[in-house]
């Protein structure tokens, strides 16, 4: 199959307006996906780094004070933001605590389920543009058969005018509009991928977070056990 300087080319450029729309929009739709897939990629390595060095830091704290230091280090990044908003509901949970050594077990589900509130909050920020890849996905395929199915009408209506049936009268025309369903799989295809990775992806970072609030919670529940002893 020839691409440039041939017979698909060709096709291709004395295509009706139609089928240069539908081509126009599938090539919109997979710069946008690959860009989200490069942008997502930089940004997601460079978080999950963060999480990493974050969560090896925490098993060397072994008070309140050390994962305050731990979050001010890193409040320019991912695990930063994580610590200091549970730093500040524990805080918020001592202001209306009489007893400051310890937190009740109400108080302690109450900032479990603030914890699991971040969480979801945060992959959730995570997960932007990715509905994109996926509506991409959907979407291409169905472009692809619409310029397919406007080709194919092209096709008929110069079969009528020219009142033959003859292959050289047919075969350009389907070839015309068959390119707009190729192009569509060529799209969609990728796109599918591209959101199925990065939804995996999505999930890393979601364990490791988990991770980390697993060493805060250690290391605050250490904290009140020492102070109460």
């Amino acid at each position: 199959m020839k691409v440039l300087g041939n017979s698909m080319w060709q096709l291709i450029m004395y295509s009706d307006y139609m089928t240069w729309i539908v081509l126009l929009i599938l090539f919109v739709l997979s710069v946008i996906c690959w860009a989200i897939l490069f942008y997502k990629v930089i940004i997601w390595r460079m978080k999950i780094q963060q999480l990493k060095n974050t969560i090896l830091h925490m098993n060397e704290a072994k008070d309140i004070e050390d994962v305050i230091k731990i979050a001010s280090h890193n409040k320019n990044n991912i695990s930063g933001y994580f610590l200091t908003q549970e730093l500040n509901s524990l805080k918020n949970l001592l202001k209306t605590n009489m007893q400051k050594s310890e937190l009740t077990e109400k108080q302690w589900e109450f900032l479990q389920y603030k914890t699991d509130s971040l969480i979801d909050e945060m992959v959730y920020h995570e997960e932007s543009y990715l509905s994109i890849a996926f509506i991409t996905a959907s979407v291409s395929t169905l472009l692809g058969l619409y310029g397919t199915i406007w080709g194919l009408i092209q096709a008929f209506m110069e079969i009528s005018k020219k009142q033959s049936a003859d292959i050289t009268t047919v075969a350009p025309g389907i070839a015309e509009a068959l390119i707009t369903t190729l192009a569509g799989l060529m799209v969609a295809i990728p796109a599918l991928a591209i959101y199925y990775y990065l939804k995996h992806r999505v999930v890393s970072i979601e364990q490791l977070l988990l991770q980390l609030s697993t060493k805060f919670f250690d290391t605050v529940q250490r904290f009140f056990t020492q102070e109460v002893e």
